[in-house]
C-alpha cells in the first residue's frame, strides 16, 4: 500500500480467480454484464467502495508445471478513505487543542500558573493524540499526509507555549526599566528643588526677603519656573534593547500573537486541504 496520501489515499485490491485442474478446452470463465454485485446492507467503517472504479478483465493464465491454458478472471477494486470519519476523529479533535493554546494570549503577561498550565496541558495532549494516531496505520519510512498536518499543528502550540516565557521575560524588564525611570524622575525633582532652595538662601544680609517682594519673583523667574525638562537625566545606554522595553511591549507582542496565529493556521489549511485532500 501507498500511504503518502493517507488519509486522503485510495488503495487498490486485486481479485483473481481462476481454474485449477481444467484447461480452456474444458472450461472457459466468463463475467455477466455486471461482475460485481454490491450489498446494500454490507457497509465499510472506514472505507468506500466506488462501483465505478471497479474494473473487471479475463485472462488466460499458463501454469509452467502443467501443459495448456487456464482460464480466469480478475476484477480491481478501488477503495478510499470516509473522510467524515477522519475529520471527527484526528483533524477536529487536534484543531481544537491548536485554537486552545491560543487563549493564553489573552491571559495577563503575569499569569504564570495558569499560562504555563495551558501550554503545558496543549502540547502534551496533542502529542498523545498525534501517537495513538500514528499506532493504527502501517509504519512507513516516508512522510504521510496526517504526518503533517499532525507536526504543523505541534509546532504550532509549541510556539505557543514559547510565547509566554518571551513575554513575560520582556514584561519584567519593563518592569523594572519603568521603576528605574521612576527613581530617575524623582532624582531630578529632587536635584532641582535642592538648587532652588540653595538659590533661594543666596542673598546679602543688608536686604530683607518678603513673600511678595521683588526679589524672590526674580529668583523665581531665573530658577522655580525653569522647566524641568532643562534637567539632564542621568546618562543611559541607548544602544542596549533591554533599556527600551516596557510592559506595554508585551502586551502589544499578546495583541500581535492573537491575529498572528490564527491567520498562520488558516493560511496553512489553505494549503494544506488545497494539496493533499481530493
Amino acid at each position: 500500500m501507498n500511504l503518502k496520501h493517507y488519509p486522503f489515499d485510495k488503495q487498490s485490491c486485486r481479485i483473481r480467480v481462476s481454474s485449477w485442474s481444467y484447461d480452456m478446452n474444458a472450461l472457459v470463465l466468463r463475467w455477466h454484464d455486471e461482475c460485481v454485485t454490491f450489498l446494500e446492507s454490507v457497509e465499510l467503517p472506514e472505507h468506500f467502495l466506488d462501483k465505478d472504479d471497479v474494473i473487471c478483465k479475463a485472462f488466460n493464465l499458463t501454469y509452467e508445471t502443467s501443459v495448456g491454458h487456464f482460464s480466469g478472471l480478475v476484477a480491481h477494486l478501488r477503495f478510499r478513505r470516509e473522510i467524515p470519519y477522519y475529520l471527527m476523529e484526528v483533524y477536529l479533535p487536534i484543531s481544537l487543542l491548536v485554537i486552545g493554546s491560543w487563549l493564553s494570549f489573552w491571559l495577563d503577561v503575569y499569569a504564570v500558573p495558569a499560562r504555563t498550565a495551558l501550554g503545558i496541558t496543549t502540547i502534551l495532549t496533542i502529542i498523545t493524540s498525534s501517537r495513538g494516531i500514528k499506532e493504527s496505520i502501517p509504519r512507513v519510512s516516508y512522510v504521510k499526509a496526517v504526518d503533517v498536518w499532525i507536526e504543523t499543528c505541534t509546532w504550532l502550540v509549541f510556539c505557543a507555549l514559547l510565547e509566554f516565557p518571551f513575554v513575560n521575560f520582556i514584561a519584567r524588564k519593563g518592569k523594572e526599566n519603568d521603576a528605574l525611570a521612576l527613581v530617575a524622575q524623582n532624582n531630578s525633582r529632587i536635584a532641582a528643588s535642592n538648587k532652588l532652595f540653595q538659590v533661594v538662601r543666596q542673598p546679602s544680609a543688608t536686604h530683607k526677603v518678603y513673600t511678595n517682594g521683588p526679589l524672590i519673583r526674580q529668583f523665581g523667574d531665573r530658577v522655580g519656573d525653569r522647566p524641568t525638562d532643562d534637567i539632564t537625566p542621568p546618562p543611559e545606554d541607548c544602544c542596549h534593547i533591554y533599556s527600551k522595553l516596557t510592559e506595554q511591549t508585551a502586551k502589544s507582542v499578546d495583541r500581535v500573537c492573537r491575529v498572528l496565529f490564527p491567520c498562520a493556521f488558516v493560511i496553512f489549511n489553505l494549503i494544506y486541504w488545497f494539496s493533499w485532500a481530493p
